[in-house]
Formats: C-alpha cells, structure tokens, sequence
C-alpha cells in the first residue's frame, strides 16, 4: 500500500515538476503521520512550507521557482528577473532570487529567500502561465524589468 501510493504521488508530481502540496496529498488520503513517514524514508523533501518535491524528480531552476509560488498561494505568480527567466528572455536566468508579485487582495507571505512584490494594479492580463508555472505575461514582464 504504501509503495502504491509512493507511486501514485510520483506520477501526480510529473505534472508540477516533480512537486506536490499539502492539498494535493490530502486530496490522495495521505495522512500528517503518512506525511511524516514519507519524509523521514527520503521519499518526499520539503521545499517550503506546505510544497514537497518527490524525490524521484531532480532539483531544477523552474522546479524551485514554481515551489514559491505555490508556497505563496494561488494569489501569486512568478515576475521582475524571475519571470524573464521563465520566459528565456536573452541574459535571463533563474540563478538568484525568486521574484513574485503577489496579486491583491493576498495576504499571504511569500516563503523566505523570495523577493515579493506588492503592486499596486495588477489585472488578469498581466497573468500568464508558462508550462505549470503561473507568471506575469512576457509584456508585464518587460515593464516591471524595465
């Protein structure tokens, strides 16, 4: 049973990049005990709170910056140099500081090492999503770079 569902968290966690949250192992029955088990054996390692990487699936940039904005919740999305990264804008990388924008009204806080940006008007047309990574559009992008 437990490698059953070691399995199936595998495979739920190729769709995010080798992560899983707290909702999503709840959503499966994993229990805090089954949680705690799971990270002591070395099959799940904590990203930030409540964000879990599968350890079958490799460390990676976009892997780490997708963690933050899960971390942050759904009102956040990656921006500034972070988001020129995602979108392989020429001299960007995602080596360094994680940059999100939390979209108002969050009051959520972003996971430590992560630079958070509050702006003050920021419409669903900003919002794009690269692949699973939720991220301000290549145009709000260049703004907020410029």
């Amino acid at each position: 049973m437990a490698r059953a569902l070691d399995g199936t968290i595998a495979v739920r966690s190729r769709k995010l990049l080798g992560l899983v949250t707290v909702a999503h192992l709840d959503h499966l029955g994993v229990t805090r005990q089954h949680r705690r088990t799971l990270v002591a054996s070395g099959a799940l390692v904590p990203v930030h709170r409540g964000v879990y990487r599968h350890a079958a699936h490799p460390e990676s940039p976009r892997q780490l910056v997708l963690a933050a904005v899960l971390a942050a919740g759904e009102s956040s999305a990656a921006s500034h140099a972070t988001a020129a990264g995602v979108w392989r804008f020429e001299y960007a990388d995602l080596d360094g500081t994680i940059d999100l924008s939390l979209i108002p009204p969050a009051h959520r806080h972003a996971p430590r090492g992560v630079t958070v940006h509050r702006p003050a008007a920021l419409d669903r047309a900003d919002l794009a999503v690269a692949g699973p990574i939720p991220v301000t559009s290549p145009a709000r992008t260049l703004c907020d770079i410029a």
